[in-house]
């Protein structure tokens, strides 16, 4: 029956109400004048009219109540949350279609039905606990619990339930997402908690908010308590770096890394590496920083002992070398010998040059085992160090003919010599060893965009584009090797010294048509 037929009806029967008592009323209108009548009839009209108006706002009212109903309804249906109400037995009175979109349920079918039957058993403890505690305290009461699919999948849940007759009437959150978040949150909090490398963070001041327990171990701390509130760098020594230069730097750049020792609570000193980053958080004008510490003072004194045992090896295995070197050259300058014992001795002279050369491109690699080569940089002529290298090379090598091609007023390059020297060695004894004696080799040098551009150019067997890719990893030999003496290291020391000097290295080859190695070192630096 639509809203019209219902209206129609109504009237009717207030019609049928109104006419019977109307007869009970009649029985004394013969003794009403015609004034009387008049009043009467007038009167009624008046109230006909009042009746009409006040059918006419119930009317209205009906329908606004009607729409609000609608709209409470659509309200109730599509909140962001499920709403159920349970009778006394858990069963499933009502429920919006949120909650049955969240289980993949049509409503016909959750009606009626009992809720613990899609709580997980583990769960069904936790309900009944949570259940009995809001109908005791007659207030909201929340809980967590793990809903059931009908196919089997799971979904965390919030229950907060109020009284509702002798029932609950319930809220149910889906909290899939907040309890994926906090087990990351978890995962990553034991990341930390668990690292070996101390690890803080410090308000945008540098003041200590949180702390792990590598972090309190290493500086001998027990408690977050004792290091929270106090500046994140202040664990200083003689050598740390001035703590508001790291914050300005960590706050322009995002990040900062470097070294220095410090102070430990009992006063004992520790070398660390020390790396800074930013933290940002949106709508936050103050940034925190992270910190990580790692103690690296057995790495430190290991590379002492190892820069002592360097220092010791190359001082008392080269200077035997460079005598055994010296002395058979001067013997065989000096000695008219019977030709087998000279070709020994020259032998022995060549021997001990490769060896020494071997001895120095071994001692750069080690050298650069986790560190960079300490350099002593200082402006260096070119044409110098060349001339002394062809001189030292053409003993090893008679009859080569060299060529340099160095302008006159080639400008300084900013180099360590002896770096350079052992650059310039290991270049042109590959040129050597990979041309026939008749064929030129030419060191020539140019200024180019900030760099003095070394060239050593050679017209020997060349280098295959493959052998090209791997020319400067470690012990790549090219060509037959049992043919040609060396070890494979020359080119990556050249490599490892040039590029520590801030400089590149490259090559140009073409099998059958020689080879071009080139490499770069800056100018030397204008004085201020």
């Amino acid at each position: 029956m639509n809203l019209a037929e219902k209206e129609t009806r109504n009237k009717k029967n207030l019609r049928k109400q109104a006419e019977a008592r109307t007869r009970k009323k009649l029985h004394n209108l013969d003794s009403l004048t015609a004034e009387d009548i008049k009043k009467l009839v007038n009167e009624l009209e008046v109230h006909q009219v009042e009746l009409e108006l006040q059918n006419e706002e119930l009317i209205e009212t009906r329908h606004n109540l009607e729409h609000a109903r609608a709209r409470f309804q659509e309200l109730y249906d599509y909140a962001p949350v499920g709403y159920i109400t349970l009778d006394k037995h858990n069963v499933i009175k009502e429920a919006n279609i949120t909650f049955c979109q969240m289980l993949d349920i049509k409503r016909a079918d959750m009606l009626k039905q009992k809720f613990t039957d899609f709580i997980l058993p583990d769960c069904q403890n936790s309900f009944y606990l949570h259940r009995r505690a809001v109908l005791r305290e007659k207030t909201s009461e929340t809980c967590e619990i793990v809903l059931r699919y009908p196919d089997g999948q799971t979904l965390d849940a919030e229950l907060e339930s109020v009284p509702d007759e002798e029932g609950l009437r319930c809220t149910v959150r889906d909290i899939s997402g907040r309890k994926k978040v906090e087990a990351e949150i978890r995962v990553k909090d034991y990341a930390i908690s668990s690292a070996i490398s101390g690890i803080c963070m410090s308000d945008s001041d540098g003041r200590i908010i949180y702390a792990n327990p590598a972090f309190l171990r290493m500086w001998g701390y027990d408690k977050p308590q004792d290091v929270n509130g106090k500046p994140m760098l202040t664990f200083g020594h003689d050598t740390r770096p001035d703590v508001p230069e790291i914050l300005s730097a960590t706050k322009a750049q995002g990040t900062w890394h470097g070294e220095f020792s410090a102070a430990r609570k009992d006063g004992s000193v520790v070398e660390v590496e020390v790396f800074t980053n930013l933290i940002e958080e949106p709508g936050n004008p103050h940034p925190k920083i992270m910190a990580s510490f790692l103690d690296i003072s057995e790495r430190k004194k290991l590379e002492r002992i190892k820069d002592e045992f360097l220092s010791l090896v190359s001082h008392e295995v080269r200077t035997p070398l460079t005598i055994i070197e010296g002395s058979l050259k001067v013997a065989l300058k000096a000695g008219d010998y019977q030709k087998g014992i000279r070709e020994l001795m020259v032998n022995a002279s060549e021997a001990a040059g490769d060896l020494g050369n071997i001895f120095d491109n071994m001692l750069e690699l080690t050298r650069d085992r986790g560190i960079a080569p300490q350099l002593h940089l200082q402006s260096v002529e070119l044409k110098e160090i060349a001339n002394k290298v062809i001189n030292k090379l053409a003993g090893h090598e008679p009859g080569r003919n060299f060529q340099i091609e160095i302008p006159d007023d080639l400008a300084n390059m900013e180099a360590d010599p002896l770096r350079l020297e052992r650059i310039l060695y290991n270049l042109l004894g590959n040129a050597a060893k990979y041309s026939t004696p008749d064929r030129e080799i030419r060191l020539r040098a140019e200024e180019k965009e900030g760099f003095v551009v070394t060239h050593i150019i050679d017209l020997g067997v060349g280098i295959s584009p493959a052998d090209q890719e791997t020319l400067f990893q470690p012990f790549r030999r090219l060509g037959d090797t049992t043919a040609v003496k060396g070890t494979g290291l020359g080119l990556v020391v050249c490599k490892l010294l040039v590029e520590t000097q801030n400089g590149w290295i490259k090559v140009k080859s073409k099998p059958g048509h020689g080879s071009t190695f080139s490499f770069g070192l800056p100018l030397t630096k204008a004085p201020g």
